[in-house]
């Protein structure tokens, strides 16, 4: 998992993340469960790596000594009877739980809340599935070094001294490119460049490539699975025969096919929409609202669409993550309301990361507030709540930990 941090993704407009989720991943990094080191791509100054085969582990750990009761599973649907919310929990082991709650925060990607409310959806263009790959045994200093001799073939703000840096010193980097190469081969996955990382191990790479046609709720389809798993192998035999370092590939680990097409719900207490984008962050938005900065970028099988938003960055209500209905169901993550334009530029992880802090802190204030229901015109004083409390100093969010 590769997370910027960087942009106008926080609270306060630094590009940092809030002091909380900060301290948390300081704590990882004390673990050897992350990394933090400057981009070379140049999406962002900045990326947190981390390990995702014992983070499950440690982050278990480290909230259990927070007394946070850990369950290994996912809610399959949500019902309200009265006051309470019920979900249903099916474990790992195949056991279902039910489960009460007077509050319920969703991030799961794929709206349980709403799709077991049956609450409407805003419409969606489909959008290709994907999967990361984790491959070893790649010769990384001779990727580098041909990719040094062949910058036109890379992403425009890829930053070549740090490239540089790395052959000589070692560390983390990233790529995006083969542009030319991908060509003039006859790369037959439907995107224009191949994406990659270092990982932990020297040798380790992440490639985020594959794109596989279909809307979300298909990626369980067998003939959708079975064209990841060809993607998957067509991709490998590709390095090996045409990208220098990539001779003595092996495969060490494939994940799930995700898709990035969620299934929005409309019925939330506002609707970010493109023509929110372009409203600029001022002096006081910033500090009283989350804030995004990343452009418009949708990647369809068909080509990119792009463009830009403010320098400043816009304000992210929080009432898109806020169920009309009832204030005590929150959405967060890929499942925040927004338009096809909007949500291109609000679903970057950075953007997500500070707006699902705040989502937390929202609900902590509504259930210490006893509200049953929630307003538009409530939501602000409420948002300069969360964004006070975001704010504390660092060393009380060390101690929160």
């Amino acid at each position: 998992l590769v997370t910027p941090m960087a942009g106008t993704h926080s609270l306060d407009g630094t590009p940092l993340l809030t002091p909380l989720a900060q301290a948390f991943v300081e704590k990882l990094m004390r673990y050897g469960e992350a990394l933090e080191w400057e981009d070379t791509i140049g999406f962002t100054s900045k990326h947190i790596t981390l390990n995702p085969f014992t983070l499950p582990f440690r982050v278990q750990e480290v909230l259990g000594r927070a007394g946070v009761r850990w369950l290994k599973g996912w809610v399959s649907h949500v019902a309200i009877k009265g006051n309470t919310i019920k979900a249903s929990l099916k474990t790992f082991r195949g056991f279902e739980e039910e489960l009460s709650a007077d509050l319920l925060i969703d991030g799961s990607g794929e709206n349980v809340v709403a799709r077991s409310l049956k609450l409407e959806l805003l419409p969606t263009t489909p959008l290709p599935a994907s999967r990361i790959i984790l491959a070893e045994s790649v010769d990384w200093r001779r990727t580098l070094s041909w990719a040094l001799k062949h910058r036109n073939e890379f992403y425009e703000n890829t930053r070549w001294e740090l490239v540089e840096k790395v052959l000589s010193e070692g560390g983390p980097w990233s790529l995006s490119g083969f542009q030319n190469l991908l060509q003039e081969r006859g790369f037959k996955i439907p995107r224009d460049r191949l994406v990659m990382f270092s990982f932990f191990k020297e040798s380790d790479v992440l490639l985020n490539v594959t794109r596989v046609g279909c809307k979300w709720n298909e990626v369980d389809n067998l003939e959708v699975q079975e064209e990841a798993l060809n993607q998957v192998l067509y991709l490998l035999d590709f390095l090996r025969r045409f990208v220098p370092g990539f001779e003595r590939i092996r495969l060490v680990a494939v994940g799930e096919l995700v898709s990035r097409d969620s299934p929005r719900t409309k019925e939330t207490i506002m609707v970010l929409k493109k023509e929110d984008l372009m409203r600029e962050a001022s002096e006081e938005l910033i500090g009283s609202f989350p804030i995004g900065g990343w452009k418009v970028d949708i990647h369809r099988g068909d080509g990119i669409v792009e463009g830009e938003v403010p320098e400043k960055g816009y304000p992210v209500p929080l009432g898109i993550g806020v169920v009309k209905a009832n204030p005590r169901l929150l959405l967060t993550g890929k499942n925040v309301s927004a338009d096809d334009i909007a949500f291109s530029s609000v679903r970057v992880q950075g953007t997500l990361a500070s707006f699902s802090e705040a989502i937390g802190v929202l609900g902590a204030l509504i259930l210490r507030e006893g509200l049953k229901e929630l307003k538009e015109e409530e939501l602000f004083p409420l948002t300069q709540e969360v964004v006070r409390i975001l704010r504390m100093r660092k060393e009380r969010a060390n101690e929160l930990l």
